[in-house]
């Protein structure tokens, strides 16, 4: 009989948990990252599916979160933090998800150097993936990590800027929120240039021919499937000759929620590419 061995440890002071078979050697890693406000356990599941199959899996507590749960966030999901935006208009929670996710690029750089001098993981065949702001952050790795060969996003963004945009131009128009919109528009303006800077969707030229899985739900409005598909119409052309590498998975009548068929598909892609 088969073991699969849950490990939980720090690296460097990143909270992590790994799965893979008690044999495992030489084995192509998965990074999961977990969606805005959960932790590294929601990807056990699928963990689970990979490393009874043959992966590395590895689950990563993002910056403010489980082991390393932040004051902060919690002053800002309860509106006693000195917020830029009133809180419904989610500006304030959209703008901390692109800070977590530059400091989770400098995360998984230490975590893969880290698996370097681990046998049972094969750094040369690195796949990301994630959900909701987990997916955000798979979109973004996959634009400016060079090591990462394989992505799957699922439920997430791959446009950071114009999503910024089109919420900032939303909470404007509404007349309850136009006076505190129009008061912040110096730092608006700054964070419009931050949230553009470390925006992936141009960037993911340059991740061709590598294989992009984008998984999506039909319903889903906390993370739209239009952006991802202005991508896909984006990158289609580049992956002409190899049309099997980039995929649009839309699932009907499914909101914001990651189901047991899209991380089906996410462990069939990392099957076949990775």
């Amino acid at each position: 009989m088969r073991r699969v061995i849950l490990e939980t440890y720090r690296v460097n002071e990143i909270p992590i948990t790994t799965m893979a078979d008690e044999s495992a050697e030489g084995q192509p890693v998965v990074f999961y990252f977990h969606g805005f406000t959960a932790d590294k356990r929601s990807g056990l599941l699928l963990g689970y599916r990979l490393a009874e199959s043959g992966f590395y899996f590895v689950s990563v507590d993002a910056p403010m979160h489980g082991e390393r749960k932040s004051d902060r966030l919690d002053a800002i999901l309860t509106g006693e933090a000195d917020l830029v935006y009133p809180a419904g208009t989610g500006l304030n929670v959209l703008f901390l998800v692109g800070e977590i996710i530059v400091r989770i690029g400098q995360d998984i750089e230490v975590l893969i150097d880290h698996l370097h001098g681990d046998s049972r993981a094969d750094t040369s065949k690195i796949g990301v993936t994630g959900t909701s702001m987990g997916g955000f952050a798979s979109f973004y790795l996959a634009a400016h990590s060079p090591q990462i060969q394989v992505a799957a996003p699922m439920i997430g963004i791959p446009a950071f800027a114009e999503r910024w945009e089109d919420k900032v131009l939303e909470a404007s128009v509404y007349e309850k929120w136009s006076a505190a919109m129009e008061a912040a528009q110096d730092e608006t303006s700054r964070r419009t240039a931050f949230m553009t800077a470390i925006d992936p969707f141009a960037k993911m030229k340059a991740f061709f021919p590598k294989p992009l899985l984008m998984i999506c739900g039909d319903q889903d409005l906390a993370a739209p499937k239009k952006y991802s598909v202005d991508l896909y119409r984006m990158l289609k052309p580049l992956y002409s000759a190899h049309p099997e590498r980039l995929r649009l998975n839309i699932y009907d009548d499914v909101a914001h929620r990651v189901t047991t068929p899209m991380m089906e598909d996410a462990c069939d892609w990392f099957h076949k590419f990775l």
